[in-house]
Order: structure tokens, then C-alpha cells, then sequence
């Protein structure tokens, strides 16, 4: 099972991300690009992607970022967030992950993988 990902408007991401040169391709989604981030003077690479012109049946996520849940530590309404358990899939679920710069929050659009 894959797990669950939230994508989010990069207007709710308060992170500094910077552009990252890799780019890899979903055979459901299209091509993805990478940010990354420094935390404490240590860059984290790869954090986040983001689809910016996605296939046709994934376009509920162009230009929205997605995190790597495994990566950071996430809570999601208020509970620790276990990236290996397909939970919280409603729509208008809070997000907040920590470990960067500052707290990035957003709602997500809706289940998308």
C-alpha cells in the first residue's frame, strides 16, 4: 500500500524551498520537480515535488507540493502522522510538519497519490 500524501497550495508553505534540478516522472501523474530546503545551515534535498502541468486525470494537483512524510515529522489533525498507515484521507484535513524553518500548514484538496 502506498502511503498517503497531502499536497498543499505553496501559498500555506511558510519554508524557504529552493528549486532542486531533479525532475522524475509518474506514470499517473507526469513529470514531477523537487525542492529542497536548509535547516540550521544543512541542506535537505529533495523534500517536496511538485507536478506543475500534470496528466489530464491528476490535474487536481497542479502546482500544489507534496512532502516526503517519511522525511519529516508530520501531525496530522492533532496526531502524530505514520507515513506507513493509510490514514486521514478526508478532505479538509490540517496539516503541520515539522523539522524545517518554520511550520508549513495547508488543507489538502482531496486524497491524491
Amino acid at each position: 500500500m502506498l502511503p498517503v500524501r497531502y499536497y498543499l497550495p505553496r501559498e500555506d508553505i511558510r519554508a524557504e524551498l529552493s528549486p532542486s534540478s531533479t525532475q522524475t516522472y509518474c506514470a499517473y501523474k507526469g513529470r514531477a520537480s523537487y525542492w529542497s530546503v536548509t535547516v540550521g545551515g544543512q541542506a535537505v534535498p529533495d523534500i517536496a515535488w511538485t507536478y506543475q502541468e500534470p496528466l489530464h486525470d491528476a490535474a487536481q494537483v497542479s502546482g500544489l507540493t507534496a512532502f516526503f512524510g517519511e522525511r519529516v515529522d508530520m501531525v496530522v489533525d492533532g496526531e502524530r502522522y505514520e507515513p506507513c498507515r493509510a490514514a486521514c484521507a478526508s478532505r479538509g484535513t490540517r496539516m503541520w510538519v515539522f523539522g524545517l524553518p518554520q511550520p508549513v500548514t495547508g488543507s489538502q484538496p482531496g486524497p491524491a497519490r
